[in-house]
C-alpha cells in the first residue's frame, strides 16, 4: 500500500509542478516580451502620422462565464450579486487580448508607456447570474480601432466586443482609452 500512496503522490507532485510551470512560463514569456517591447519601442510619439497605424484584431472564441468568479468578483467589488449585473464584469475577460495587444509586433508604442484614461460600456442583451444559460458561450474580440495625436502624447482606443457564439448577437461592448 505504501508504494501506491508513493506513486500516488509522485503523479500528483508531477502533475502539480507541470501546472505551476506553464502558468509561471506563460508570465515569464509575457513578461519579458512587455519589457523587450518597453525598450525598442516609443513612449508617447511616433514617427508620422498616429492615424496611420496598423489596427490590431485579436479573438478568442467559445467562452464561458464563471459564475463562480463572478460571485468573488462581485464580494471584491461590493457588489450586490443578486441585484443587477456588473457591467464591468466583461471586461476581466479581455484583459489577455488587450496586454497581447499592447506587445503584438504591429503596436508602435511602449506598453509601459500606456496609461488608462477613459471607458465607456453598453450592455446590449442581459447576462443575469442564475437566469443566463450556463453552458452559453461567447465569442471575444478586441481591436485596436484608433490613434490620435494629442498636446500630451498619443491616445489609442481599443474597442471590445462580446457576441452570443451561436447567434452573433453583440451582448456586451466597450471602448477603452
Amino acid at each position: 500500500h505504501s508504494t501506491m500512496f508513493f506513486q500516488a503522490f509522485l503523479l500528483v507532485a508531477a502533475f502539480s509542478f507541470w501546472i505551476v510551470w506553464r502558468l509561471w512560463s506563460h508570465i515569464v514569456i509575457r513578461g519579458w516580451k512587455i519589457l523587450l517591447c518597453s525598450l525598442t519601442r516609443s513612449q508617447g510619439s511616433v514617427q508620422g502620422d498616429p492615424s496611420t497605424l496598423p489596427s490590431i484584431t485579436l479573438s478568442k472564441k467559445g467562452i464561458k462565464l464563471d459564475w463562480k468568479h463572478y460571485e468573488k468578483y462581485c464580494r471584491v467589488c461590493c457588489h450586490n450579486s443578486k441585484s443587477k449585473f456588473a457591467i464591468c464584469y466583461p471586461e476581466t475577460y479581455f484583459t489577455g487580448l488587450v496586454v497581447d495587444i499592447l506587445i503584438h509586433r504591429d503596436f508602435a508604442l511602449s506598453p509601459l508607456g500606456v496609461i488608462h484614461i477613459r471607458q465607456t460600456m453598453k450592455q446590449h442583451h442581459p447576462i443575469e447570474p442564475g437566469r443566463t444559460d450556463e453552458s452559453k458561450t461567447y465569442d471575444l474580440t478586441a481591436k485596436l480601432t484608433e490613434y490620435r495625436q494629442t498636446e500630451k502624447g498619443i491616445e489609442l482606443d481599443i474597442l471590445m466586443e462580446m457576441t452570443d457564439s451561436k447567434g452573433g448577437d453583440l451582448v456586451w461592448e466597450s471602448t477603452g482609452t
